[in-house]
């Protein structure tokens, strides 16, 4: 039987991931388009979204960083904190490719919040660039969550 405070763990785990990449998901499929079909101005449209984006960036981050302790916490009770980066079997690679990935996703949420804007683009070169880097992040995100559902049966 599983212990109560490893499914408090588990729970956490998928709850976060659900919160980032489901944000991540919303702003791209829903939030965005939504924005640039309503507001008449793409100044408006660049205002709203760097207001969403910062709200939306509390949310990410807090995620990211409990998805970071939970993954480390389910990684040791499998006993696969280092041996996942093996990847001697089908299991570990995929918590491997997981881990990896997952590192990625940070990687680009942190050029995407804190560099790109201080990047010297014109404002429509910079907003293309973050849409672009949404993008990957999403597309990566979904990747996980396919990886995520193979786990247990492989």
């Amino acid at each position: 039987m599983m212990e109560p405070g490893f499914i408090f763990v588990i729970l956490f785990h998928v709850i976060f991931a659900i919160v980032w990449i489901g944000g991540m998901s919303t702003l791209l499929f829903v939030f965005i388009p939504s924005a640039k079909n309503a507001l008449p101005e793409k100044q408006l449209v660049n205002k709203l979204m760097t207001v969403t984006q910062k709200k939306l960036n509390n949310y990410a981050y807090t995620s990211m960083i409990i998805l970071l302790a939970t993954g480390i916490l389910l990684a040791i009770k499998e006993k696969a904190l280092i041996t996942m980066f093996t990847f001697s079997t089908p299991h570990l690679a995929l918590l491997g490719a997981k881990s990896i990935l997952f590192l990625i996703m940070i990687t680009i949420a942190l050029i995407r919040t804190f560099w790109v804007p201080n990047m010297k683009l014109k404002p429509e070169q910079k907003e293309k660039l973050k849409f672009e880097l949404l993008i990957t992040n999403v597309t990566i995100g979904w990747i996980i969550i396919i990886l995520s559902i193979l786990l247990p049966i492989i």
